[in-house]
This record gives structure tokens, sequence and C-alpha cells, in this order.
């Protein structure tokens, strides 16, 4: 299965939207706003968060040959989505943050994108796997 892992990846930032554009609503939008941006750096950790997402699932594609549905289906989306979580908090606390600040800054965004993110990743991971694994069988879909 080629890009199973990206293609797991980008299903999981399209359902991320979508479900913060749901329950944010009009506030959704003033995120992206240049007001925003200029006093907390708002959209900077996200895209470092997303680039990280990408760039893993990449690199899970090439090491990960064997998938069953233990590890494609619940391990390894849990594990993308910690990359991300990861590597958007550290950039949230580097341009936003001081020292002392780490809690505010790094804690809690992780806390809470791990709070709703492994709960989403693993219905993602597991309608992802039993898609794939239902598409192989269509002639003319591949491997």
């Amino acid at each position: 299965m080629k890009r199973y892992f990206l293609g797991c990846g980008l299903v999981g930032i399209v359902s991320a939207v979508l479900l913060a554009a749901y329950l944010l609503g009009p506030y959704f939008f003033n995120l992206l706003s240049v007001e925003v941006n200029q006093k907390y750096y708002g959209f900077a950790p996200v895209l470092v968060g997303v680039v990280a997402i990408v760039l893993f699932s990449m690199w899970l594609d090439k090491k990960v040959f064997e998938h069953s549905f233990i590890k494609s289906g619940l391990l390894m989306p849990g594990f993308i989505l910690l990359s991300g979580a990861i590597s958007g908090s550290m950039a949230s606390w580097v341009i936003n943050g001081k020292l002392h600040e780490f809690v505010d800054w790094f804690v809690k965004p992780l806390y809470w994108l791990t709070v709703i993110g492994v709960p989403a990743s693993l219905v993602v991971g597991t309608v992802y796997y039993f898609v794939r694994h239902r598409m192989r069988k269509i002639p003319g879909f591949g491997k």
C-alpha cells in the first residue's frame, strides 16, 4: 500500500479542520485573522504541526511494510497525531512563551490536542484501515 500513512494523516488533518470549524463556528475564521496572527502567531504552530504530520507520515510509509489492524489502524495514527501535537506545541512555546510560561504554551496545548485528538485518531485510523482494506479488493485499485 503506497502512501498509506500519508493518506491517513491527510484525512486526519481535514477531519480536524472540519471539526474545529464546526465547534468554533464563526470564531474559527478569526483564528486566521491578521490581528490574531500578529499578536499570538496563531497560524505558525498549526503549520508546524501539519508539516510534522506530513513528514512523519511519509517516513512511516517508507519504514512500515506490514499492515495489520493493530499497527496500521490504531497505533500509527496515534503516533502521527503525537508527532504533530508535540512539534506544534513546541513551536507555540518557542514563538510565544518565555521559559516560565512552559505550562501555558506547551503543556496545555499538548494536553488538549491529545485529549481531543487520540479518540479522533483511533476513529480515523480504524475507518481508513477498513476502507483501504476493502478498496484493495477492487480490480485496478492495486496494492
